[in-house]
């Protein structure tokens, strides 16, 4: 038995939301994940972008929220595999979790080269989470940051 033409279906009143793409044009394809500005104005995520000569690497990538330009912040060494993305509480500093690296890197947010977290070197991170400590602040020993 086939359904009428809209039977079954909830018709909705209004505009139709569109989405715009922020992954999958010529600068990048693939993401593997993503996480907003504390201000919710930009988008930051983690693909497969290519070197300067054509060859797909892995990058970090950022684009405003309501779409536009998307900016390369890193391609390449040393990310291998970057699986997961965090963003500091002030918006300033990028954390990266790749396992195939052995670490957990950070990148400002405004690009430049991923540096190892200090501590994370040997470990294979798999997910990223930035807190506040009991009084207010971002924590890990050592950095003022925790990644956990």
């Amino acid at each position: 038995m086939q359904a009428e033409e809209g039977e079954g279906r909830e018709e909705r009143e209004g505009p139709t939301p569109s989405i715009s793409v922020a992954a999958n044009d010529a600068m990048s394809s693939a993401p593997l994940d993503a996480t907003p500005s504390p201000d919710a104005k930009q988008i930051y995520y983690t693909a497969l972008g290519s070197r300067d000569n054509g060859e797909p690497a892995p990058g970090v990538f950022a684009v405003a929220a309501s779409g536009g330009e998307i900016k390369q912040l890193a391609v390449g060494e040393p990310l291998i595999a970057p699986v997961n993305i965090s963003i500091s509480l002030d918006g300033a500093r990028l954390f990266i979790a790749d396992p195939a690296a052995s670490a957990v890197f950070t990148l400002p947010a405004s690009g430049g080269t991923p540096s190892v977290l200090m501590g994370t070197e040997g470990y294979s991170p798999r997910g990223l989470t930035v807190a506040m400590d009991k009084d207010g602040r971002e924590f890990h020993p050592g950095t003022n940051y925790y990644v956990g």
